[in-house]
């Protein structure tokens, strides 16, 4: 194991397990949150950049620096650990019946009447709070995929889930 792997593995067992224990969950609405969420990955890349390859990121925008590392987005991650926990609740890989009842209850089975019709309803949402439940989040997320033909969840295996999200990641 070379310098660069072992600072990355020490970095993902003790910051990156921490950012995203419980994601699902708590994933930050608001902009300004997620930037200060990232900027902690930013920070460690930067200081990669310098200790291994001698150079100076303070002027790399924060894509630029992930790319350099082969990384991905905290925020493409929390996406994509969403979209595994919806895949592996409505495969009955994952228990939760609360929640597997209000999915159910979001299913567009109606007519196809337009051509993108979205998986999922969603109501409107009046409040900000119900738009950052995790409920919509991951609901509204995955209509995001599904509208886009990138990913369909409901005929796709977890490994296609993952390797799609994957495909910038360490």
């Amino acid at each position: 194991m070379n310098n660069r792997m072992a600072f990355v593995v020490l970095f993902n067992a003790y910051v990156r397990s921490k950012l995203e224990f419980a994601s699902i969950v708590w994933d930050p609405p608001h902009d300004i949150r997620i930037e200060q969420i990232e900027m902690v990955q930013k920070k460690f890349f930067k200081f990669l950049s310098w200790k291994i390859f001698g150079i100076d990121d303070r002027l790399t925008t924060n894509s630029d620096v992930l790319t350099r590392h082969g990384a991905c987005a905290l925020s493409t991650r929390r996406s994509m650990s969403s979209c595994l926990y919806l895949f592996k609740l409505l495969n009955g890989l994952e228990i939760n019946e609360v929640f597997l009842d209000r999915v159910n209850s979001c299913f567009n089975l109606g007519p196809k009447r337009f051509r993108k019709t979205p998986l999922f309803y969603l109501p409107f949402a009046r409040i900000e709070l119900f738009k950052s439940s995790p409920l919509y989040r991951i609901l509204s997320s995955v209509n995001n995929l599904n509208n886009s033909d990138k990913l369909d969840i409901l005929c796709t295996s977890l490994n296609k889930i993952k390797s799609f999200f994957t495909d910038c990641s360490i």
